[in-house]
Parts: C-alpha cells; sequence; structure tokens
C-alpha cells in the first residue's frame, strides 16, 4: 500500500502489458486472426518494446523520487545543524527528524524491493510470453503444412471424380451407340432373312414351274385396307433402303403392308415404295423394294412422306 501510494503506476503498467500480450497470444495460439508468421513477431516485439519503455519510464520516475528523498535527507540534515543552538529543540526535531528519515528510507527501501520484484517478473512473463510465441508459431506453421496436404488431397480427388464422370458419360454414349447398332444389325437381319425367304420361295416356284408373277410376288404392292399417311422419322446410317416410319399397329399397319413414298417439296417427286418389316404400336421400319430408278434409294431422308395408296 505504502509503495503504491508513493510510486503510483509502479505495478499497474506491467500487470497491464502482460494482460496485453497474453490477450495478443491467445488468438494467435489457436491459429486465428494473422496473416503471416513475420507480421506475428513484429507485433510481439514492438509490444515487449513498448513494456520496456513504459517500465523504463516507471524506473526514471523511482529514481527520481529516491533522488528526491535523499535531497529531503540532506535538506533534514542541514536544518538539524542550523538547529543546533538550541539543544533541546534540537534534540526534539532531531528525534522527530530520525524518526520521518527512518519512515522515509523504509518506504525506499521498500520500494527498491517491489521494484525489483517487478522486474524479476515481468522478464519471468516476457520469457513466457515469447514461449507461447514459438508454440503458436509452430502450430500455426504445422496447421497450414496440413490444410496444404488436405488442399492438395481434394484437388486430386476432384480431378478423379471429374475423369470418372467423363468415362461415364463417355461409356454411357458408347453403349447407347451399341445399342442403336445391335437394333440395327437386328433389322438387317431380319430383312436378310425375309429376304431369303423370299428368294427361297421364288426357287421353289421356278424349279417346280410356278409363275414367279403371281400376286405373292415380293415387289407386288400390298397396301393397308385403310388409308394412312405418315412420315420418315429416321433414315438408317448403315442401310439407307431402311427406314423408321410414324406408323403402327394403332393406324392399322401390319407386317408385310407397303406404302408408297412420295415428297412435295420443293416439288412433288414420287420416291417408291416400302414393304414393312417390323412393327411396333405406333411406329414401324420398312424397307425400300422399288424406286424410280437406283439413284432414289440414297435419296430417302426424313420428313418424306409415306401413304397407303396415291390418288
Amino acid at each position: 500500500m505504502l509503495a503504491n501510494a508513493r510510486f503510483p503506476g509502479l505495478a499497474s503498467p506491467g500487470v497491464i502489458a502482460i494482460t496485453s500480450i497474453l490477450a495478443f497470444l491467445f488468438p494467435l495460439a489457436l491459429g486465428v486472426g494473422y496473416s503471416g508468421e513475420k507480421d506475428d513477431k513484429d507485433a510481439i516485439i514492438k509490444m515487449l518494446k513498448e513494456q520496456i519503455e513504459r517500465q523504463q519510464k516507471v524506473t526514471e520516475r523511482t529514481q527520481k523520487e529516491l533522488e528526491a528523498t535523499k535531497a529531503r535527507e540532506e535538506a533534514l540534515l542541514s536544518v538539524l545543524k542550523l538547529m543546533a543552538s538550541n539543544a533541546k529543540e534540537r534534540q526534539l526535531v532531531e528525534a522527530q527528524l530520525k524518526s520521518e528519515f527512518a519512515a522515509l528510507k523504509a518506504k525506499s527501501e521498500l520500494a527498491q524491493k517491489l521494484f525489483d520484484l517487478k522486474n524479476k517478473e515481468f522478464e519471468l512473463q516476457a520469457k513466457d510470453a515469447q514461449t507461447i510465441l514459438e508454440q503458436a508459431l509452430d502450430t500455426k506453421k504445422r496447421l497450414a503444412e496440413e490444410i496444404g496436404l488436405l488442399n492438395k488431397t481434394i484437388a486430386i480427388r476432384e480431378s478423379l471424380i471429374v475423369k470418372l464422370q467423363a468415362d461415364t458419360n463417355l461409356f454411357r454414349v458408347q453403349a447407347q451407340n451399341f445399342e442403336a447398332l445391335a437394333k440395327a444389325r437386328q433389322l438387317q437381319t431380319e430383312g436378310l432373312l425375309e429376304k431369303i425367304r423370299e428368294l427361297t420361295k421364288h426357287i421353289i416356284r421356278l424349279e417346280g414351274g410356278v409363275d414367279p408373277k403371281r400376286s405373292d410376288n415380293p415387289n407386288e404392292p400390298n397396301p393397308p385396307k385403310n388409308a394412312v399417311n405418315g412420315k420418315i422419322e429416321k433414315v438408317d446410317a448403315k442401310d439407307s433402303s431402311l427406314v423408321h416410319i410414324s406408323l403402327g399397329i394403332d393406324h392399322g399397319i401390319q407386317k408385310g403392308h407397303t406404302l408408297d413414298v412420295y415428297r412435295t417439296r420443293p416439288e412433288a417427286k414420287y420416291l417408291g415404295m416400302i414393304r414393312i418389316v417390323e412393327v411396333s404400336d405406333r411406329s414401324s421400319v420398312g424397307r425400300l423394294v422399288t424406286s424410280v430408278n437406283s439413284a432414289n434409294r440414297a435419296m430417302l431422308k426424313e420428313g418424306d412422306l409415306v401413304a397407303s395408296k396415291l390418288r
């Protein structure tokens, strides 16, 4: 109490400085809110310099107070000498001054001890702060290395995912292409089988002396009973004589029926006749069996019209 009253601010600057340092180092130890290791060290060094400057100011102020105390002691001794003419008064004054001098000396010694203790405490706290700073920087460096490794791992995984997605899409497209190719091959096979059957019948008739121009001639028209009109939706990429049309069982189309193919734009043109080789509910597959000339076999395209009979 005496030291604080005689030398105000002796203990409080060190406590405030250490509190500020710990408040600064606490988030640093957690690796939060700092841009780099160099900035962290510069900030701590600056704070320690500021605290040392404040402590030096306290030391200077204490030194001045000690010097003032010594000056007062010298003044009291001068007073004692000047009052030596009156022995009784001198003894009383001397006793009083000695008592005051002893009290001042005790206060001075106490202040010096407190000052030394605070200096030692500050040095220990500064060492602790330096240790905490080094640990925080090591932790931050380790966390940065771990984050870098995690980011690299994530980037590798993302690239693998993108590659897997691309491979999956490629396999899906290839599967679709294989499926379409298999269907086209199946249609071609069925068409070839149909041709083989018709040719076999034709050979048998020829060998048996039967007229091949009878009504079951494969080129003989066989339109459906009901009048129907549709269009070509797709031309087979491998065999341009195979076409998908927009008519099926629901429209009265059956396997073996024939339909005429024609076009109205840019000019009206008859393209030939197709025979249905495969039929489903709302679509069918037909093969071009007759045409105006051989060049027209490659002229069929999407959008060409089909009808049971041209009028």
